[in-house]
């Protein structure tokens, strides 16, 4: 970047920037622990958490605590491979990527990723739920609600794909576009009992897991199989080969 600020002063070329957007990223900053008595800094297997605040092993002393950048001096560095391994690395991207939009600072704190799982817990629930359902192979609901139903879930997926494709291609709001999936698995969730037996449930479920592919693959991959299980046309296929979901118009209110 510097070199191209400098060429394009002594006049050589017509650019002021060597990229379309400059995308200044963030810190992240780690839970920074700090003996009140010597100053001295502390790791975690160093200190103890009782009622919200954080003593030192050795002393029982208040420790002092803030939130830093990370570096191996402050002792206040994450492993990635240890979350991973705890909680999976889908797990841990999307919870990398929920926390903040990618040029605001963000306080890393490992035991936040708890909420990330339990939404992939919820979403394998949910995707079990429906080849459950879907090999029983009966209609168990029908009439005006599960109309309602219907209408409610295609303008939320239609909505979403929409926030989603604009999230992934016009910019980096990664965390908008995780929240916005969120909410359409909410919507699956409450439409389920009523039309998880109808054709626009499953076309809702299959742009979830699309969209959720490029940011949790390994876990999208997984229940995309599933659905292969009672779909045959999806058997055998792999969700890393599928387009990416189209709008559907109709559904506009």
């Amino acid at each position: 970047r510097f070199i191209t600020k400098f060429l394009h002063n002594q006049g050589l070329i017509t650019c002021k920037e060597p990229f379309k957007k400059l995308l200044s990223q963030g810190i992240v900053r780690g839970r920074t622990l700090q003996s009140s008595q010597t100053g001295a800094m502390l790791t975690p297997n160093d200190v103890y958490e009782r009622n919200g605040t954080f003593f030192h092993k050795g002393t029982d002393s208040p420790v002092i605590v803030s939130w830093e950048k990370m570096s191996k001096s402050k002792g206040n560095g994450i492993d990635p491979q240890e979350m991973t391994e705890s909680d999976g690395a889908d797990a841990v991207r999307l919870f990398i990527l929920f926390k903040a939009p990618p040029e605001m600072d963000v306080k890393f704190d490992v035991r936040a990723i708890s909420g990330m799982v339990r939404w992939l817990k919820r979403l394998w629930l949910l995707t079990s739920n429906y080849v459950e359902r879907r090999k029983q192979a009966e209609e168990r609901v029908a009439g005006t609600e599960k109309e309602e139903e219907i209408d409610r879930l295609k303008e939320v997926t239609r909505a979403s794909i929409e926030k989603v494709t604009g999230c992934l291609s016009t910019g980096q709001s990664f965390n908008v576009a995780i929240a916005t999936l969120m909410k359409l698995s909410n919507a699956l969730k409450a439409a389920f009992p009523v039309a998880g037996d109808s054709a626009e449930f499953k076309t809702s479920l299959i742009a979830l897991f699309k969209m959720l592919s490029p940011m949790a693959p390994h876990i999208a991959e997984e229940m995309w199989e599933a659905l292969g299980t009672v779909h045959p046309e999806l058997k055998n296929t792999r969700i890393l080969d599928e387009s990416w979901p189209t709008l559907d118009r109709s559904a506009v209110a």
